[in-house]
Formats: structure tokens, sequence, C-alpha cells
């Protein structure tokens, strides 16, 4: 054999093994990438259903008579996301926004001269990362910092590892989200960005898209820990999700969950 024969044979000989070296290194960063390993089974679609109905009236009698003997109630649905937080007491606890969890129509309003008065009773529901509906119940809301604890009868899904730090800005962030309503079971949209900081209000920002239906939905850290709940997003700008502050949320779920 030529000697440059002898030498491409020896190169060739090198150069499979780093080759294949190359293709495990690529498969084990694919495998261990952190969005592979975020808690999806901890991911739960709220449904909340609210009943309006009108109790009284002032105005002219004709007016408020026809309308006061219309029963009807008015329903209207609104979706949300949220977590398993806690399992405690033969419980699954849920974490969201209070603004998802509460009653947000009007306890009075004007109609045709007739001033109205308004109840609004809702019923909750959550639906689990593959498919399962429970029944929730509220149990506890913070509106400044718009946070919501509700529970489920039973022991299901996976819980949220809370994170004991807060994120440092331009860390990489995750996001399970059903923006829309968008949610199958064992599927949930994954979203990623950054944290940016916090703003005068103690908010923190990141940048990902959110969009209703996005609010409670969890905002992990590269560990896949909890490090803020999403309660808003900016109207004009794509890509700025704006979470509940990190020691708030630390606040909240220490006051409530033993």
């Amino acid at each position: 054999m030529h000697l440059r024969e002898r030498l491409q044979s020896l190169h060739d000989i090198v150069r499979m093994p780093v080759i294949v070296a190359g293709i495990v290194l690529l498969l084990l960063q694919l495998r261990s990438s952190p969005a592979m390993d975020l808690p999806k089974e901890s991911f739960v679609l709220v449904h909340v259903t609210t009943f309006s109905k009108i109790t009284s009236c002032k105005g002219t009698k004709e007016k408020c008579k026809k309308i006061l003997n219309d029963k009807t109630e008015v329903q209207g649905l609104r979706k949300g996301s949220g977590m398993v937080i806690r399992h405690q007491d033969g419980k699954s606890w849920i974490l969201t926004a209070a603004h998802v969890c509460q009653a947000q129509n009007p306890e009075s309003l004007v109609l045709n001269d007739a001033k109205l008065k308004m109840t609004t009773r809702l019923e909750i529901k959550v639906i689990d990362f593959f498919g399962n509906l429970h029944k929730a119940t509220t149990v506890h809301f913070d509106e400044l910092n718009d946070l919501c604890l509700m529970s489920t009868p039973g022991i299901w899904g996976k819980v949220v590892r809370v994170s004991s730090d807060k994120p440092v800005h331009g860390e990489t962030v995750y996001n399970l989200a059903a923006p829309f309503g968008i949610f199958s079971p064992k599927m949930v949209l994954v979203f990623s960005g950054m944290y940016s900081g916090s703003d005068f209000g103690g908010n923190e920002l990141f940048t990902f898209p959110a969009r209703p239906g996005s609010s409670g939905s969890a905002i992990f850290n590269e560990d896949g820990e909890l490090v803020s709940v999403l309660h808003s997003a900016a109207r004009n700008l794509e890509n700025l999700a704006i979470g509940c502050g990190y020691e708030n949320l630390i606040a909240f779920i220490s006051t409530y969950l033993k």
C-alpha cells in the first residue's frame, strides 16, 4: 500500500470516532434541553362559566316590570391557564391569576334609563394535561398581585417545584400556556424568552408572547422551577409578558399553603 493510501486510511480511522462522538454529544444536548424537562403534567386549562341575572330595577314601573319578568340568566365563558401547586389534605391545589377566578361582570348598570343591580355566580372547572375534568373552588385570591388559589377534590397532576431564587437578568425562561384557549389533551404550548427585570410596581417582565388565555400560566426557569405567574401582556408589543413579583409569589404560597 502506498504511503498516501495509508495516510488516507489513518485519517478515516481517526475521523470516524470524532464524528460519532460529535453525534452523541449533540443527542445528549438535545435530550437535556430544559424545555424537555418542564413539568407539563402540572398544566391546567381553567374554564370559568358566569351566570348573571338582574335582581332589582329602579325606573319606570313599565320598564322595570318587563326587565324583572325575564328570569333568564346570562351566561358567559372565559378561559385561563394554571398549574398544580400542591397536593394537600386529599386535594389538588391550583394556582392561577386572580382575574381568571373572579367574577368580572358589573354589579350595576343603566339600561334605557333604568338602574339595574345584578348578581353573578361562577362555575369553575379545570381540565388537566390528560384531558380530565375537575370541579374547582376558589379559596383565596390576591387582587393586588393577581394571584388565585383554588382547590379540587382528589390527588392528580404533577406538582410544580418553586424556585428558591429569583431569576437573573437575561436568564432564559419557559412558559406553559393556552393563549386563546388553544389546548388539547397531552398538548400544551411551550414558549421561551428572557427575564428582563422588575418594573416600578414589582411585576416581573419577560420577553415572550402572551394573549388572552395565557393569564395564570406558569413561568419556569431553566431548572423547570416556578418563578412567576403570568397575569398581563403588552397591548402593542408582541413579545412582552408580565407576571407577579417573585417575592409576592413566595409570600402568597407560604401564607395559604403550609
